[in-house]
């Protein structure tokens, strides 16, 4: 695939996610999906990675996701991607606040070269917390 067609892969990521259409997000992924995020105890393979969406779409429903940056070079693409939503399901053992949160993360993935729209690894690292929605600061200590 060109670095064209693998940045297209990560913008049609990110609108199926928009959509809330799970199935079409499972659908881009490859099998051997690999997600990395801050707050779990170990990489995501795609079924785990499909209930930390639902979680994450629970406690922020109205959650979007923009692309602000993306790169390719070979068959790696890195893209900065904002998240803008608010908070109202509870998150991580945090009852709803209704504030807004904002964050980003980078995404780096590499599509196999022989399977169009698929992710098989994609290492998610939150810049920050979600939107600073605990009661104190402090239990975010080392972001």
């Amino acid at each position: 695939m060109s670095e064209e067609e693998n940045k297209a892969v990560i913008r049609r990521w990110i609108e199926a996610y928009n959509e809330r259409g799970l199935e079409a997000e499972a659908d881009v992924r490859a099998p051997g999906y690999v997600a990395h995020v801050p707050t779990a105890s170990g990489p995501l393979d795609s079924e785990a990675w499909t209930q930390f969406l639902s979680t994450f779409g629970e406690a922020f429903p109205d959650l979007r996701l923009a692309v602000e940056d993306i790169a390719a070079e070979g068959d790696t693409v890195a893209a900065r991607v904002a998240f803008h939503g608010t908070h109202r399901g509870e998150f991580q053992g945090i009852p709803p606040t209704d504030k807004e949160v904002a964050f980003s993360s980078m995404e780096f993935t590499k599509p196999p070269p022989c399977a169009a729209l698929r992710i098989p690894r994609c290492s998610r690292r939150l810049a920050g917390p979600p939107g600073r929605i605990s009661a104190s600061p402090r239990s975010w200590r080392g972001w």
